[in-house]
């Protein structure tokens, strides 16, 4: 699935298709449809620099996380692989009926044999608990 894919199937799952959206899914406010439900909207303003225009854009709450796709990165050749191999990895993937795989804490050649297996489609590192200062 693409970005683009999931911005629209999030809107199209709240009953509106916006003609356009940026890359973060954000529309104007004002071309919703008057009888919209805003309740599951995130809103923010947004203001032209050197310009007097403001207005207030709109997305759909389940793309909050959208901006970094919640700590995970896409795996589309060998050249997302991590360059640092010294650290554990989370591993995921979607199945053909969109439920969500995960397993957690695999070293670098584990990862490397997954991709290459195509058994994966999104990493990230293994979140290291700091222990507390005091």
């Amino acid at each position: 699935m693409t970005k683009e894919t999931k911005i629209q199937m999030e809107w199209i799952e709240l009953g509106f298709e916006p003609s356009s959206f940026d890359e973060g899914g954000w529309i104007d406010f004002n071309d919703l449809p008057e009888d919209f439900d805003i309740g599951n909207l995130d809103a923010k303003h947004y203001q032209e620099p050197d310009v007097d225009y403001r207005t207030t854009l709109v997305r759909p709450k389940d793309l909050r996380g959208l901006e970094d796709n919640n700590g995970w990165i896409k795996i589309d050749s060998e050249a997302d692989l991590p360059k640092d191999k010294s650290i554990e990895f989370d591993i995921c993937r979607f199945e053909k009926d969109g439920t969500f795989v995960s397993d957690k804490a695999i070293g670098y050649s584990n990862l490397k044999l997954h991709v290459r297996d195509k058994l994966i489609t999104h990493y990230k590192p293994t979140d290291v608990l700091n222990p507390p200062l005091y």
